[in-house]
């Protein structure tokens, strides 16, 4: 209890802190907005960092000065606007109350632990996050990272100053590590929490229905939803951009309410903040996903009024800010040709990754035939939701649910089903906020039974997602292998001192990635050929050869090791010297029966299709983590494994790069049963190793 009152108090610090630094910016949104207070911290989240990016690349001094005269020239314009600041108690207990939730849903290890510690499981990008944060805080601007195969540790950060616009979402991180001493790698959950329960106040304070019971509702499914997921799977950036986009798109929408007198100065500021969310997330996406919710609502104001009666001021304002986002990230300086996470499968499956009834890391955790129909429910939730809000004369309701509908059929009709999943973090929140708001409006109407059965379906079509990710995150058996112990990892790198080391893990690719965020700068690395493949594969550099000179090798805890080689271990990591090899028996799981195998390598690769027997028992659940080759490679195919029992079909998956967990019921039996793993897509693993496989076995577990 402990480490979470000191996790709490520290992340409502920095909650604090953000608001002050955002309140400049929310003031002049006062007059206009339900709860504008509850908005501050999120806007202080997407300005401070911009603000401190501006400071840093100007001046050239270090990061943490930049951040200290950022915060202070903040802070002094909030001290200057009017009205002041001032937290009601109500509100001040609904923050605090929602950020508790957050952080135990995003650090249940660290808390059950009682210390710092990062559940590294699921997702790779919180790494290339943490790498990026730790940079910018060691260097100053005029320290280019090199693209340069002598300084591998540079690889990753030159990558990202060469093409990625998401530094706002990179600085955010850096600016949370500088208050949660570092390494970067360790302060993502907290940043993660900050991010999520002030977005989900953000919502309530910029739409603000008028229940205060829907409006907690509303916050409470917001944080525990798609943004859980995405943030969890390590897209950082897309739990600040998502609700930006939501937020911008929410200021258009209340324009027109704005007084004739006040207009210049709330455009300024809607402009300002258009500019800061663009350095947060690719300016153009805020700029398609805004612009959307504020031209949807021009429409929604329309019926029933003559030509003069066009909101001039929101049309105006929505194109401004469209063109100042995608300004931010300098979309039109350096044109790129923007990227989309492809969907295997029909446009379903696409459809239900954007409407975030299944995960985007993960296609097929929700069941298909559930995530297909979900994501048709939904769509058809945001038109009755829009019909209704005609009928209400609510605009911001019918932008909210037209805006994601319209934006999804464009693409699906246009062929570009492909880029649906762009919409994930958007559509079903914004089809929720909507339904809430008509709740709102209808109540004690003779629509409120239709209303709040949209609301209902909003929810609901989310919760298998909501489930499945909270429950991937609970401590449970196997994790511990995958939950990196800050002190732990600390003293492992002590051990190592000023030795020259090889790290030789290549799977699971997460293993090998948390010890080079949060070691690699401080001890003398080298990699071993396999490391170097899973590692750096997005660069076209041969792997160096190992340096004699080495004297220690880390290698995986799973490594099979002679007797007596082991110096030092933590849950992930073994130290044994260099001249230690792992051994080439691989031990099969308990799991397996006598039969023999066929397809899988004895180091636990599977062929095309791999079958074993499994020992006689009751009824129990098998649980399997493979791990996928090709981790940052852009070009890599991932396979879809099928499970067979006894040659029957009982699942049926899309895999990801990287570790993969996968479970399914088996039926009690007195004989060996059969199991079949089929991957239709294989690849050569790397060199020297002259075999193809598609993914390896690493555990397979019975819970009866």
């Amino acid at each position: 209890m402990a480490y979470l009152a000191q996790v709490v108090l520290g992340n409502l610090g920095l909650l604090l802190i953000a608001a002050g630094t955002g309140w400049w910016l929310v003031a002049p949104w006062v007059r206009v907005l339900p709860q504008p207070v509850l908005l501050a911290p999120f806007v202080g989240l997407v300005v401070l960092p911009a603000a401190t990016l501006v400071v840093y690349v100007l001046t050239g001094l270090t990061f943490t000065a930049s951040a200290l005269l950022a915060v202070a020239g903040l802070l002094g314009l909030s001290a200057l606007s009017r009205p002041l600041l001032r937290p009601r108690p109500g509100l001040a207990l609904l923050a605090l109350g929602l950020l508790c939730v957050v952080i135990v849903l995003v650090s249940p290890q660290a808390v059950g632990l009682g210390e710092p510690a990062f559940f590294f499981f699921k997702g790779t990008d919180q790494a290339g996050y943490a790498q990026v944060a730790d940079w910018l805080i060691t260097h100053t601007v005029h320290e280019a990272p090199m693209a340069d195969i002598e300084r591998p540790l540079e690889s990753w950060p030159a990558v990202m100053v060469a093409a990625d616009p998401r530094f706002g979402s990179f600085a955010l991180l850096a600016l949370v590590t500088l208050v949660n001493p570092g390494p970067a790698l360790f302060a993502y959950d907290a940043a993660q929490a900050l991010v999520l329960a002030s977005a989900g106040l953000a919502m309530v304070g910029v739409f603000g229905p008028r229940r205060a019971v829907v409006g907690l509702m509303l916050g409470l499914v917001l944080v525990t939803g798609v943004w859980l997921e995405l943030g969890t799977s390590g897209y950082f950036g897309k739990i600040l951009g998502y609700p930006a986009a939501l937020i911008l798109g929410g200021l258009l929408l209340r324009s027109e309410d704005c007084a004739e007198r006040d207009r210049l100065t709330y455009a300024a500021s809607v402009v300002v903040f258009a500019l800061a969310a663009g350095l947060a997330y690719p300016g153009h996406i805020v700029a398609l996903l805004a612009g959307a919710i504020g031209l949807s609502g021009v429409v929604g104001r329309l019926p029933g009024s003559s030509l003069r009666g066009v909101p001039r001021f929101s049309l105006g304002l929505s194109l401004m800010a469209m063109l100042s986002s995608a300004f931010a990230s300098g979309l039109f300086a350096r044109p790129l040709l923007p990227s989309f996470p492809a969907v295997t499968g029909p446009w379903l499956e696409g459809l239900a990754v954007a409407t975030g009834v299944d995960s985007l890391s993960a296609p097929g955790s929700v069941p298909g035939l559930f995530a297909a129909m979900g994501g048709l429910t939904l769509m058809a939730v945001a038109v009755g939701v829009a019909l209704a809000a005609l009928w209400a004369r609510r605009a911001d309701a019918f932008a909210l649910a037209a805006a994601p509908f319209g934006l999804a059929l464009v693409l699906v009709l246009s062929g570009r089903a492909a880029a649906l999943p762009q919409l994930a973090g958007f559509a079903g929140p914004a089809i929720l906020i909507a339904s809430a708001l008509l709740v709102s409006e209808l109540w004690g109407r003779r629509g409120q039974v239709v209303a709040a059965l949209a609301f209902c379906l909003a929810i609901g079509v989310g919760l298998p997602l909501a489930v499945v990710s909270i429950g991937a995150r609970l401590p449970g058996p196997g994790q511990d292998q995958f939950v990196i112990r800050k002190v732990e990892t600390e003293g492992f790198i002590r051990q190592i001192g000023r030795e020259r080391v090889i790290l030789d893990i290549a799977a699971p690719v997460q293993w090998a990635l948390a010890f080079l965020v949060t070691a690699g700068n401080r001890v003398d690395l080298g990699f071993s050929a396999s490391s170097w493949e899973a590692l750096f594969s997005y660069r076209d550099w041969p792997p160096p050869p190992e340096d004699a000179r080495a004297r220690f090798r880390i290698v995986a805890a799973t490594a099979v090791l002679p007797e007596g080689a082991v110096l030092a271990q933590t849950h992930q990591f073994v130290l044994v010297p260099a001249a230690v090899q792992p051994l080439p028996g691989y031990h099969l799981p308990e799991a397996l029966g006598a039969r023999e195998t066929r397809g899988l390598w004895s180091d636990g690769w599977l062929a095309g299709e791999a079958e074993m027997g499994l020992a006689p028992g009751p009824v129990a659940i098998a649980s399997l983590v493979l791990d996928v080759p090709g981790g940052a490679s852009a070009t890599a195919v991932m396979p879809r494994l099928t499970i067979r029992i006894d040659g029957a079909i009982v699942a049926d998956q899309a895999l990801q790069s990287g570790l993969n967990r996968l479970s399914f019921p088996l039926a009690a039996s007195e004989a060996e049963r059969r199991l079949t793993l089929s991957v239709d897509t294989v690849q050569p693993l790397a060199a020297p190793d002259t075999r193809s496989s598609g993914a390896r076995l690493i555990e397979l577990t019975l819970d009866p």
